[in-house]
C-alpha cells in the first residue's frame, strides 16, 4: 500500500473518530438486577444484613402479603409487583392435593392458568430489568 493510501485511511479513521466524539452521547440503559432474597423463617430479625440491604435498595418487590407485612419497615412504600405464589397451589377453591380427583379438563385449566400467571409475572420482571431497575423476590426460609 502506498503512503498516500495509508494517509487516506488514517485521515478517514480520524474523521470517523472525531465525528463519533462530536455526536451527542446516548446513554444506554444498563440492565437491571434480579435478586432472590432469603428472608429467614419468621421475619427481619432472622434475615441477614445483606438481605435487608437488598430489600431496601430494590426498586420493585415480589412477595406474598405476610412477608410484606413482616418487612414493612424495610419495604417502605416500594411497589410490590405481584405475589408470585398466589394461585399456584389452588384452583377455584380446590387445593393442589385434590388435583388427582379433578377431571382432565380441570387439570388442564389449572395448568394453563398457572402458566399464564407465571408468564405475566415474568413479563413484568423483564420489563423492569430492561428499564435498569432492581427487582427482589422475597422467599421464606
Amino acid at each position: 500500500m502506498m503512503w498516500s493510501q495509508k494517509r487516506g485511511l488514517i485521515l478517514a479513521a480520524g474523521f470517523i473518530l472525531l465525528a463519533a466524539l462530536c455526536l451527542p452521547a446516548v446513554a444506554a440503559v444498563q440492565p437491571g438486577i434480579f435478586y432472590v432474597v432469603g428472608t429467614g423463617p419468621a421475619g427481619p430479625e432472622h434475615a441477614t444484613l445483606r438481605a435487608l440491604e437488598v430489600i431496601q435498595q430494590a426498586d420493585y418487590i415480589l412477595c406474598d402479603q405476610k412477608t410484606a407485612a413482616r418487612f414493612q419497615k424495610y419495604l417502605a412504600d416500594k411497589p410490590i409487583l405481584a405475589d408470585p405464589w398466589q394461585g399456584m397451589w389452588s384452583y377455584k377453591g380446590k387445593s393442589w392435593r385434590e388435583l388427582p380427583t379433578m377431571t382432565q379438563e380441570e387439570k388442564q385449566a389449572f395448568q394453563e392458568e398457572r402458566i399464564k400467571r407465571r408468564e405475566a409475572i415474568i413479563s413484568q420482571i423483564k420489563e423492569k430489568l430492561a428499564q435498569g431497575k432492581t427487582v427482589a423476590l422475597l422467599d421464606n426460609g
